[in-house]
């Protein structure tokens, strides 16, 4: 980030272009560790923005608005001065303008093992968040989460070996996950406690579960279905390999 984007706003400004510039930068997911990447946790989905408008956004001010990556195009097009129609995105130029601090009410994230190196052949994983709570949905919770931490990140394999019942724990909630999980991000940042067998917050669960069940069909995604069609996708693209692992394993196919 610093070398390019510096280079960035070096070239606006010897072009004279540095006032009439927005620039956006964009982490491309939330942290890599544990419960971040390759999760719908909030520390994998939750990415960084840093957005610049040389007199219409305050330096150094922030916002807590729930902003999508599909909401970005949207955006820029209207502060153009163009117009869009029949896209998933919602432009936030409103919320650049000072016209409201409020965008999305829901926001939702997937994440799939299908397709990765050393990813679980079946586990889909769907959330909604309000930036309050966040509901997760794991479609495939019989089998076991298995990606790149499960198969050599040395902190996983550390928390295997440590004599601490809340090391054990993680690594169990890593590896199995239940049906539904939902955590409160106020109080639990870290996604720690699932709140989704208790009956204190079953009204936020069905609240985002509906939800989620409004977006899948808009998207056109069945849930396993989708899962399903990942897998021949793949095979089509690279007919001699299927790129999943078994037992940590990776696995070649090789069609005679």
């Amino acid at each position: 980030m610093d070398g390019q984007v510096a280079t960035m706003l070096r070239h606006l400004k010897e072009l004279k272009l540095e006032q009439n510039t927005i620039v956006l930068w964009l982490s491309e997911q939330g942290s890599q560790l544990l419960f971040g990447k390759w999760t719908c946790y909030d520390t994998g989905v939750h990415a960084a923005a840093v957005l610049r408008w040389p007199g219409k956004v305050k330096r150094g001010s922030e916002s807590s608005a729930l902003v999508r990556y599909v909401d970005v195009v949207p955006a820029f097009v209207e502060l153009a001065g163009g117009r869009t129609a029949s896209m998933d995105g919602k432009s936030f130029a409103p919320l650049l303008r000072g016209e409201t601090e409020q965008h999305n009410d829901v926001v939702f994230s997937v994440n799939t093992t299908r397709g990765i190196y050393h990813g679980s052949e079946a586990f889909g994983i769907r959330s909604a968040t309000d930036g309050r709570w966040l509901y997760i949905r794991n479609l495939h919770s019989d089998n076991d989460f298995q990606n790149m931490v499960t198969h050599r990140d040395p902190v996983f394999a550390s928390w295997k070996t440590v004599e601490s019942d809340f090391a054990q724990q993680r690594v169990n909630s890593y590896v199995r996950r239940a049906p539904e999980e939902l955590y409160d991000l106020v109080n639990d940042p870290w996604c720690v406690s699932n709140l989704a067998a208790t009956s204190f917050h079953h009204d936020e669960m069905l609240h985002l579960s509906a939800r989620m069940d409004v977006w899948m069909k808009q998207q056109g995604d069945p849930g396993d279905a989708t899962e399903r069609a990942t897998e021949r996708a793949a095979e089509s693209r690279h007919p001699r390999q299927r790129p999943w692992s078994r037992n940590g394993e990776y696995v070649r196919q090789v069609n005679e």
